[in-house]
């Protein structure tokens, strides 16, 4: 899901680019060939893959992404606000 907060760029999420990352690496012959290729740790990618760490700047740029610091506004007490 692509969101967009008051300017013209949209802003994505690891769980947006996975499926993408996923296709790519699919093309490969393997994991690990992919990530040999892309000087990669293949053991980091397998968890990228599997969700259980972010895409990090080397696999956004090859997905034609950059990484951005990004800041939600905190709910009336100082907490994050739950999504409707």
């Amino acid at each position: 899901m692509m969101y967009t907060y008051g300017m013209k760029t949209d802003y994505v999420f690891d769980e947006d680019l996975r499926p993408r990352l996923q296709q790519m690496v699919a093309q490969a012959t393997s994991q690990r060939a992919f990530a040999t290729a892309h000087d990669i740790d293949h053991t980091y990618l397998s968890r990228v893959l599997r969700g259980e760490r972010p895409i990090g700047k080397t696999l956004a740029a090859l997905l034609g992404y950059t990484m951005i610091p990004c800041y939600a506004p905190l709910s009336q007490r100082g907490r994050p606000r739950k999504e409707p």
